[in-house]
């Protein structure tokens, strides 16, 4: 759901799922965003929280955050790449933290890495 959503959700003090996202006008009625996104959150939902590999996503974690210092380690101003690397491991951070798979001190070393490498990109930014 994008910020545009989220307005007029919030406007029309409705369930986000009934928002009318588009009128058909040879049948006269109107096309919600449920009628084209529940299901698509059922199944997303569904899966993220009760049949994903909490191993892999472990892995992709790692994976994401080690190729977004590579990337930034490359001096080639390569940051849009390296940042949506960085957004993919907060995905499977948030995943795995979510299905409640760290002890504190896991979950904490992870949320310092994601920082400081966040930290890395926005410096990285400031230098251009």
């Amino acid at each position: 759901m994008d910020w545009k959503e989220l307005l007029c959700t919030y406007k029309k003090k409705t369930n986000v799922y009934d928002v009318i996202w588009a009128q058909n006008i040879n049948k006269d009625t109107n096309v919600t965003y449920g009628d084209l996104f529940l299901n698509n959150e059922i199944e997303h939902s569904l899966y993220n929280f009760q049949y994903s590999n909490s191993d892999l996503c472990l892995e992709l974690f790692k994976k994401h955050l080690k190729e977004t210092i590579r990337i930034i380690k490359l001096k080639c101003n390569l940051l849009l790449p390296a940042y949506e690397h960085l957004l993919y491991s907060i995905h499977y951070f948030n995943l795995l933290d979510a299905k409640k798979t760290f002890s504190t001190e896991q979950r904490k070393k992870c949320i310092l890495e994601i920082r400081n490498t966040s930290k890395l990109i926005a410096k990285q930014y400031c230098k251009e």
